[in-house]
């Protein structure tokens, strides 16, 4: 079957009953769009190579876009008609890794650069992830063939790891996972494989109460914390998005924060409306050489890089945070995480009548629970309209609630939110 595929027809199109649906994009000759019962969807290109009829996968839909495909497919096609064969020479590539060990693989995911800065890792990330490979991977299959390394023993040896294991699990998890991609193994021995010690699904969410404490504590970090944690509170969105925050980022004549697909968790683009509260906190922030909104180095200009210490910050927050409430007289709040924010977000929004779909949208979900699964591969309304409503009341809520707790008040601050 042959169409000329659009975005909405490919949202709509429902999985065969059985075996595969293939669909040839009229735009585009030689692109393929296949879909299989389970609902998997993925992108090939169809050429002819030695008289023979040859195809290349380029990845599953909807991690790569319509037109992504097309573009890719073109390039492709330019390559082949040069003499190439990216399928042979794929296989060849895989032929080659026969004979590579685990530690060799090791040596060269090291040396890859990172996801979102496509630059070499930091000396101190590449020493914390080749100490935990060290310990966990390289000291049991370091000499082994990287393709003879089996899912079975792989497993066994995950079930065997310490508790407090499961970041060793991560990293090993991410290194099998880019092997695949460079074509290093045809078959990833960790997929399906879970943490040893699965954590269990946090339910904290901040009460009104202590999203006071922490607003009027946040006053005492000062810029940039003071109000990065604002951010938090009034946004949902995570932690290393906000830190990144550009100034170029943001269209102040459309009110809109877009996060680049780069510094997104699930490597897609992501649009948050901004309300009157949060571009005023923007606003509040002194623009200096650095190109973050949010930073502490205005010295070293080349060298500008988002905020961080984290850890330390939260603590000093919530040291803070006791001192107001012992002197209130109130209980100290138990423990808390930033991922807590996001939480406290989505329950602060399904309060005030927000369905579970635009939540989680504004909080840049891949999938949403109240979806089928099919649904929420190819559902992809962005709901802006909803989203933006949702941001702007949950943001008039957070300020009617400070400008009426007497915690909030017990500092003076940024304006915005009091």
């Amino acid at each position: 079957m042959q169409v000329s595929m659009t975005d909405i027809y490919l949202r709509n199109l429902a999985p065969p009953e059985s075996g595969r649906l293939e669909i040839r994009d009229a735009t585009e000759p030689g692109l393929i769009f296949r879909l299989t019962p389970s609902g998997s969807a993925s992108w090939y290109i169809r050429y002819r190579r030695d008289g023979k009829q040859r195809r290349y996968r380029l990845g599953g839909y909807p991690a790569v876009t319509l037109s992504q495909a097309r573009k890719e497919a073109r390039k492709l096609k330019g390559i082949i008609a040069t003499g190439h064969d990216p399928q042979n020479e794929k296989q060849l590539a895989r032929e080659k890794s026969t004979g590579l060990t685990v530690a060799d693989a090791v040596d060269m995911y090291l040396r890859k650069p990172g996801r979102r800065t496509n630059r070499p890792l930091k000396r101190s990330t590449v020493d914390q992830i080749s100490s935990i490979l060290n310990n966990h991977l390289t000291g049991k299959f370091g000499g082994r063939l990287l393709t003879e390394v089996t899912k079975s023993e792989l497993r066994l040896y995950v079930e065997r790891l310490p508790k407090g294991a499961n970041l060793a699990f991560r990293h090993i998890r991410s290194f099998f996972n880019w092997c695949q991609s460079r074509d290093l193994i045809e078959i990833n021995p960790v997929l399906g494989l879970i943490e040893p010690n699965a954590k269990v699904s946090r339910d904290r969410v901040l009460s009104d109460q202590e999203i006071s404490l922490v607003v009027a504590a946040s006053r005492s970090l000062g810029y940039p914390w003071h109000q990065f944690y604002l951010l938090a509170l009034l946004t949902g969105q995570r932690r290393g998005e906000i830190a990144s925050l550009e100034w170029e980022h943001i269209d102040f004549n459309n009110n809109i924060w877009t996060i680049p697909a780069s510094l997104s968790k699930n490597g897609k683009a992501h649009d948050v409306s901004l309300s009157r509260q949060v571009l005023e906190i923007i606003n509040s922030c002194p623009r200096q050489k650095s190109p973050f909104v949010f930073s502490t180095r205005v010295k070293t200009a080349p060298k500008h890089s988002p905020i961080s210490g984290f850890s330390k910050v939260k603590k000093r927050l919530d040291n803070c945070v006791n001192s107001l409430a012992t002197d209130h007289n109130i209980k100290k709040p138990d423990h808390w995480t930033f991922h807590d924010i996001r939480r406290t977000v989505a329950t602060g929004m399904a309060k005030l009548g927000f369905p579970s779909i635009v939540v989680d949208r504004i909080l840049n979900h891949t999938t949403s629970s109240s979806l089928s699964t099919v649904a929420a591969i190819y559902n992809r309304h962005e709901y802006a309209e909803e989203r933006r409503e949702a941001l702007i009341e949950w943001s008039k809520y957070v300020q009617e609630l400070i400008k009426h707790n007497f915690i909030a008040q017990a500092d003076t601050g940024c304006d915005s939110v009091n």
